[in-house]
């Protein structure tokens, strides 16, 4: 059984979709009955009067039978039908309305919701040691308060208005036939609905109790969302191998790339910004590698082993390295910054030929693209 005191996550939108599938919803069954038997006392005590007048006009029908009927069995079940079919509809406006106020009471708290796990055996219910930890419990403590404050509050309800109508009640027996039963059953569904007023009281402080029980019974360990995360999500550590050897391919792919370049800007020892330009001139410089510290010393040196003319301007260096991706034209503020330096490469390739060393050009780079090397405008 794991120690509830871990418990101190809020649950997530899996374990609450998860515990509604399993028919488990918060309830507050003080509601429920409050409402009832509010909605029903009330009715008692509108229709109360009418109710107990036919039924004790059907009371007195069903002593009253002629000869003919006596004598038909027909005509004897005929009667016995009538009356009781007149009886049940007497009631029936008390079924109705409890019907509906019960369906009512479940939708206020909770929700309602049918699930077929709610109904299949569970082998953790047998095990003692939770069973002690459920009538141990702090749902089991407030079920046995509210015990107490209902019988307190029933009781001490139903004195008072006995002895507040109590001279009433005695007067019942002096009073005539018809008009007793009338009398009593209103005298009863008043006091009916007081005691279930009083049931409103706890059922206002056993709502919010029971969302507060429900919601800590769903808290989760640490430990349980990192398992739920491993089972909807992947496990993490699983997910980081597999970023870092994907981190490590783009990687290799793009060194792989660096003996291809036409020329790689250096900052010099910082950063390095390998370029590739094709001939044909109707497309930009394109970033086929960079990076910063060892990776930039990396793209050095391999640059360097495969004859590509390395350049050094710290500024443009900077400015390739913060403004642009792997595969990326460089922006067009640079265009004439980096035409530059590719005529400059492209002549230090006639240089080997012809002789004549050209000379280094002066790059100018637009104020706004002047990065220092936390990549922050200068």
């Amino acid at each position: 059984m794991s120690d509830t005191s871990d418990k101190t996550e809020e649950p997530t939108a899996r374990k609450l979709e998860k515990t509604r599938e399993e028919g488990q919803f918060a309830r507050s069954q003080e509601l429920s009955v409050a409402i009832l038997t509010i909605a029903v006392a009330i009715l008692l005590y509108i229709i109360g009067g009418t109710i107990a007048s036919n039924l004790l006009e059907i009371f007195e029908k069903s002593f009253i039978f002629d000869e003919g009927v006596i004598r038909n069995q027909q005509g004897l079940a005929k009667k016995i039908s009538e009356l009781t079919l007149n009886s049940f509809l007497s009631i029936t406006p008390i079924f109705i309305t409890t019907l509906f106020l019960a369906i009512g009471a479940a939708l206020m708290v909770g929700g309602i919701g049918f699930s077929v796990k709610g109904f299949m055996p569970k082998l953790s219910k047998l095990d003692p040691i939770s069973g002690l930890g459920r009538i141990f419990g702090k749902r089991s403590l407030s079920e046995v308060i509210k015990g107490i404050l209902k019988l307190m509050l029933i009781a001490s309800t139903a004195g008072l208005f006995i002895f507040y109508y109590s001279t009433e009640l005695f007067s019942l027996s002096l009073k005539d036939v018809y008009l007793a039963p009338q009398e009593g059953l209103e005298i009863l569904s008043a006091g009916f609905l007081v005691m279930s007023l009083s049931l409103l009281v706890i059922a206002i402080i056993d709502v919010p109790l029971q969302m507060y029980l429900f919601k800590e019974k769903l808290k989760m360990s640490i430990q349980e969302i990192k398992d739920e995360m491993k089972e909807t999500e992947g496990n993490p550590e699983v997910k980081q191998r597999i970023r870092s050897k994907q981190r490590e391919i783009a990687m290799a792919k793009m060194l792989d790339e660096v003996s291809n370049a036409d020329v790689i800007i250096t900052n010099p020892m910082h950063f390095s910004v390998a370029l590739i330009y094709e001939l044909d001139g109707n497309s930009a410089p394109i970033v086929v590698a960079k990076g910063a510290d060892f990776m930039a010393k990396k793209i050095r040196e391999i640059g360097g082993d495969a004859g590509v003319h390395i350049f050094e301007e710290p500024q443009l260096a900077r400015a390739l390295f913060f403004t642009t991706n792997i595969g990326d034209q460089i922006p067009q503020k640079l265009f004439e910054a980096v035409a530059e330096v590719i005529a400059f490469v492209f002549r230090l390739n006639d240089f080997s030929s012809k002789g004549k060393m050209p000379i280094k050009p002066t790059i100018h780079v637009p104020d706004d693209l002047k990065f220092d090397e936390n990549g922050n405008i200068i």
